[in-house]
């Protein structure tokens, strides 16, 4: 929630906000790169970027420049800033004692967790599945956090393609 609202503050503070009547390019590409630091730890980071560009800035600058520039063409910032609404006000556990109530659910229910994701710990991930009571839980270790769901593509397919055979899904 607060990444989000970090998000938010950033698309609300480019002068052509105005209310969400304007593009706020600059305060959504400000938002996309904020954002993007959470996707992957500082070892990912480290690792896809040890090396400095000749004037000795990190090429994660530009990375990240670029990604948020991209996003910001293609994105709205005020459907940006209601999609963290939406996502900030999702929460399974609201009226429960979490980790301790169940979750009613009856369908075949799989849960990945990444060990080094950081938008959603692998102790959330975990009580999770204990509350969701025959759900699956496989665990994806990897240095990568969020992203490894792109970056262990083939390890996650085999994990999905298994629960989807084994459910006859």
């Amino acid at each position: 929630i607060g990444l989000n609202e970090a998000q938010r503050a950033s698309i609300r503070a480019d002068r052509d906000w105005r209310d969400g009547e304007g593009e706020a390019k600059d305060g959504l590409a400000a938002a996309r790169m904020l954002a993007m630091l959470s996707y992957r730890t500082s070892v990912s980071y480290t690792e896809k970027f040890c090396a400095k560009a000749a004037d000795g800035v990190s090429p994660v600058v530009g990375y990240l420049g670029y990604n948020g520039g991209k996003f910001a063409n293609r994105f709205d910032a005020a459907c940006y800033v209601q999609m963290t609404h939406t996502l900030d006000s999702m929460d399974v556990w609201r009226g429960r004692d979490m980790p301790h109530d169940r979750i009613d659910v009856t369908c075949p229910t799989m849960i990945v967790a990444v060990d080094s994701d950081q938008l959603y710990p692998l102790q959330a991930q975990k009580a999770m599945s204990a509350a969701i009571q025959g759900s699956e839980f496989h665990l994806i270790e990897s240095p990568h956090g969020h992203d490894s769901f792109l970056i262990e593509i083939v390890s996650l397919n085999e994990r999905v393609r298994g629960f989807l055979d084994r459910n006859s899904l």
